[in-house]
C-alpha cells in the first residue's frame, strides 16, 4: 500500500475511499458511477486526537463508535477521488496473495482441542446446534 497510497493518514482510507473505490474500478469499472466519485472526511480525524481517529490501516486506541452520519456528511470516508483501477488491481492481487497464504497456513495447523472448563454444568441449552463435550 505504501507504494501507491496517496491519501493522508489517518482518514484517507475508511469507506468508499481511495482503496475501496480503486478495487471497484478494477473489478467492475463499467458499473462505477464515476461522475459521483467524491472524497469525504471523517470529522473527528481533523481533531488530531491521539485516541480517536479512523483509517483502514489503523484506528485510535479509544475510537468512539457512533452513527456514521454524526461524523460524515456523505458517508464517504476517505479520498475516493484518488482512486484508480491500477491501484485496485494492485490491492486486489495483494489481497488474493494474502488470503491464499492464510488458507494454506490454516489448512495445515492442528485443530484446536476444546475442553470443558465449567465447574458446574450449564443449565442453558447449547446454542447453534453445538454438542456438549
Amino acid at each position: 500500500m505504501s507504494s501507491w497510497r496517496e491519501s493522508e493518514y489517518p482518514g484517507g482510507l475508511a469507506h468508499a475511499c481511495e482503496l475501496e473505490t480503486s478495487v471497484y474500478l478494477y473489478l467492475d469499472e463499467g458499473n462505477v458511477r464515476k461522475d459521483r466519485i467524491k472524497s469525504g472526511n471523517v470529522s473527528f480525524n481533523s481533531e488530531s486526537s491521539p485516541f480517536n481517529y479512523v483509517d483502514l490501516m489503523g484506528a485510535g486506541p479509544a475510537t468512539i463508535v457512533s452513527w456514521t452520519s454524526s461524523y460524515s456528511d456523505s458517508c464517504v470516508l476517505g479520498a475516493a477521488e484518488l482512486a484508480t483501477a491500477e491501484k485496485g488491481k494492485r490491492a486486489y492481487d495483494e489481497a488474493v496473495k494474502q488470503l491464499t497464504s492464510l488458507v494454506s497456513w490454516f489448512k495445515e495447523r492442528p485443530k484446536d482441542k476444546r475442553q470443558d472448563r465449567h465447574r458446574v454444568p450449564p443449565t442453558m441449552p447449547m446454542p447453534w446446534g453445538q454438542r456438549s463435550l
